[in-house]
C-alpha cells in the first residue's frame, strides 16, 4: 500500500490520527527542549468538552482541538466552548460573563499532510483561536481574497451566539512556519514576538469603551496596530 492510500483510507484513520498526535507531541516538546524548558501534555480518553489535548509549560495551560487533513476539506465544525474567552479575559473581547459567552479560551490545530514528490510525508501547521479571530474582526490581519477576509471577520460576533458547534473555514486558520511558531501563535513563550497577544486585548477592550485605565499600550493605538501585525506575521508563512 503507497502512502497516499494510507492517508486516504478510511480504515485507517484512527491509526493516522494516533501517529499524527504522536508527531504534533514530539514537534512541540522539542520546540520546548530546544529552549531548555519542558511541555506536560494531557489527554483525555474521551473527546466531551471538545478537545483533544492540554499543553502546559508552567507558565501557560491551553487546550486544543486538533484535525488532521489530506485533500480538499475546507472548514471544520467546532465546539464554540472552546473558543470562547474564560472568564478572566472575557471583558477583552466583549463577551458576557454567561455560560452563553464563557468557555476555554482554547485553540485549534490544524496538521496539514502532504507527500513530497520523493514519496516522503509532510506536515504543516496551522491554527487559530479567540485571538486570532478578533486580529481578523479589527482587521489587524486581513486576507488578500475577500471572502475568505469576510468570513473570518464574521466568524469573531458568531462566536458570541448560540451552544452548538460552528464551522471554521481555512481562512480562518494562520500557517505556522514551524512548531515553534506555532505554539507562539497560540500564546506561548517560543520565539521573539514580542507580547502582541497582550496588546490585542487590550487594545481590542479600547475599542469597546473610553476608558484607558490599565490599558496602556506601547504606543498610539495605530502604532500598537502595526506592532500586533508585525509580531505575528513572523510566526506565518501566510500572504495576509
Amino acid at each position: 500500500m503507497s502512502l497516499k492510500e494510507f492517508l486516504e483510507k478510511d480504515g485507517f484513520l484512527h491509526d493516522r490520527e494516533a501517529m499524527m498526535m504522536n508527531k504534533l507531541v514530539f514537534d512541540c516538546r522539542l520546540a520546548l527542549a530546544m529552549l531548555d524548558s519542558r511541555l506536560q501534555v494531557f489527554r483525555g480518553e474521551v473527546d466531551h468538552d471538545g478537545f483533544d489535548v492540554i499543553f502546559d509549560d508552567g507558565d501557560l495551560w491551553k487546550r486544543f482541538q486538533v484535525k488532521t487533513i489530506f485533500g480538499k476539506t475546507g472548514c471544520w465544525d467546532i465546539h464554540r466552548r472552546l473558543l470562547r474567552p474564560t472568564t478572566d479575559v472575557a471583558d477583552y473581547f466583549g463577551f458576557e460573563a454567561s455560560p452563553e459567552g464563557i468557555g476555554l479560551c482554547g485553540g485549534v490545530i490544524l496538521q496539514k499532510l502532504g507527500i513530497t514528490s520523493a514519496g516522503a510525508l509532510t506536515v504543516t501547521y496551522l491554527y487559530t483561536d479567540l485571538d486570532i479571530l478578533q486580529a481578523f474582526h479589527l482587521g489587524i490581519i486581513r486576507r488578500k481574497h475577500k471572502g475568505s477576509n469576510k468570513a473570518a471577520v464574521a466568524l469573531f460576533q458568531a462566536l458570541k451566539r448560540g451552544y452548538e458547534t460552528i464551522s471554521i473555514p481555512q481562512g480562518a486558520f494562520l500557517q505556522a512556519k514551524g512548531p515553534s511558531e506555532l505554539l507562539a501563535l497560540a500564546g506561548f513563550n517560543t520565539c521573539e514576538c514580542g507580547p502582541w497577544i497582550g496588546w490585542l486585548r487590550k487594545l481590542s477592550a479600547r475599542h469597546r469603551c473610553a476608558s484607558s485605565r490599565g490599558l496602556e499600550l506601547p504606543g498610539t493605538e495605530e502604532k500598537t496596530t502595526e506592532l500586533i501585525r508585525e509580531n505575528s506575521l513572523k510566526l506565518t508563512s501566510d500572504e495576509v
